[in-house]
């Protein structure tokens, strides 16, 4: 893949602001047709028109609210009715949940949102991808992954909920499983990478109050700004370097190191089972013997 876009169909979730929409944006100016899934209809339309006006690329807009698996699956298959090849999928939105809560369908907000949705619309649409290839799949986790546990008798997290341990948690979840399909998807055509940012200046921890609002004023200074943070994402989906391996761990500082339960073969196993089962993803259980060959 060439550090050029043209000619390439490229779908960002969580594209309205931060990371997603510097991420947009970069792919546009790279001359990719930038599919922008966003939540919000008007503030997706003016994101999409600020990045159209700036760069003349040709961009749509989807809506879906990526913590309803529902919409997921409606989402996805509107993606593969209207567009016949997709070359890059970068699985940018995230959420940090002040309290527990549970989504419509009865699961718990940060699983819904930033594990089991990604898990869903990738496995939904990797065979898509895989008939496109050469193409790529962006997983956007986080080093507080680091911190976090796999608690399988307790994805719902029912007890002692925290934000930061929650997302944490989750980022977890989806690291692992991210790594994981690399791991399924090797030798098909398809890359996978999770890529950490770095500490960047968002409005994702906007929900936990006037206490994130006054940490982010204090620590701002030594805070990535969104473009800045975009470019490790912008080079897991672009740089042909990128493109040669899979299941690479990026940060700002090149690659690195994810949490040892990445490469537990049980609990790598147990996660990815536990995810489809919540999912509802029915692509069959992992082969004990194929997942570290």
């Amino acid at each position: 893949m060439e550090r050029t876009m043209t000619g390439r169909t490229v779908i960002v979730t969580g594209a309205n602001g931060g990371i997603g929409y510097e991420t947009a944006r970069g792919l546009a100016r790279l001359g990719a047709r930038v599919v922008m899934v966003c939540r919000d209809p008007r503030r997706g339309a003016e994101a999409l028109e600020r990045i159209r006006q700036e760069t003349g690329a040709t961009l749509d807009l989807e809506i879906a609210e990526l913590s309803e698996l529902e919409q997921v699956r409606s989402l996805a298959g509107r993606l593969l009715e209207r567009y016949p090849e997709i070359h890059v999928l970068v699985l940018n939105a995230g959420a940090i949940v002040p309290e527990r809560r549970l989504t419509s369908e009865g699961l718990e907000t940060s699983l819904a949102t930033n594990h089991l949705s990604p898990f869903l619309l990738a496995n939904l649409l990797k065979e898509r991808l895989v008939a496109s290839g050469p193409a790529r799949i962006v997983s956007v986790v986080s080093d507080a992954h680091r911190a976090g546990k796999v608690r399988l008798d307790d994805l719902q997290a029912t007890r002692g909920y925290s934000a930061f341990g929650a997302y944490a948690n989750t980022k977890l979840l989806q690291t692992i499983t991210t790594l994981e399909l690399a791991r399924r998807l090797e030798g098909r055509g398809v890359v996978v990478h999770a890529v950490h940012p770095g500490v960047v200046r968002t409005a994702i921890a906007t929900p936990m109050g006037p206490l994130a609002n006054w940490v982010n004023f204090l620590f701002q200074a030594f805070m990535l700004t969104p473009e800045a943070g975009a470019r490790t994402s912008l080079r897991a989906a672009t740089d042909p370097d990128t493109g040669l391996r899979t299941g690479l761990y990026l940060t700002p500082r090149g690659e690195g190191q994810a949490h040892p339960a990445v490469t537990s073969r049980d609990q790598v196993r147990e996660v990815w089972e536990a995810s489809a089962n919540l999912s509802g993803w029915t692509d069959g259980p992992i082969s004990p013997g194929s997942m570290f060959d």
